[in-house]
């Protein structure tokens, strides 16, 4: 286990994946959801924020101001937990730049394992349209 604190269980820290990608979100209303393509890792990794101690208001308060990208808007987000995925493949890596910041890290180098992780996660996380959607 990489970051956090000593004795500090990371697999069992809420954390969010945002989109910032329309491609990556389906339905609308009570069938909102990501898909797949949302939770695939970029050089390895898929970058998260920690939403522990959080409401859903505080969130988007958040990372509005940490993950802005200008000139895009968020679609949705999937908030989950790693221990929500089978294996012990992945591992939480805070780096908290910026701030709650982390990376999901271990993913398998063969792109059909990483979407079946991905596939995964889509399964399990809580799929969040952006305020007002």
């Amino acid at each position: 286990m990489v970051g956090g604190s000593a004795g500090e269980d990371l697999e069992r820290i809420p954390v969010t994946r945002l989109t910032f990608s329309r491609r990556q979100v389906a339905g609308r209303g009570p069938t909102f959801r990501l898909r797949p393509a949302a939770f695939m890792p970029y050089r390895g990794e898929l970058s998260v924020f920690r939403i522990d101690g959080l409401d859903d208001g505080e969130v988007w308060e958040h990372v509005a101001v940490h993950a802005r990208r200008p000139g895009r808007r968020m679609h949705g987000r999937g908030d989950f937990l790693v221990a929500d995925i089978r294996g012990d493949a992945l591992k939480l890596n805070l780096d908290d730049s910026p701030p709650r910041h982390g990376n999901l890290i271990g993913w398998p180098a063969e792109r059909h394992e990483q979407l079946a992780l991905a596939r995964e996660l889509a399964t399990v996380a809580r799929a969040v349209p952006p305020p007002g959607a």
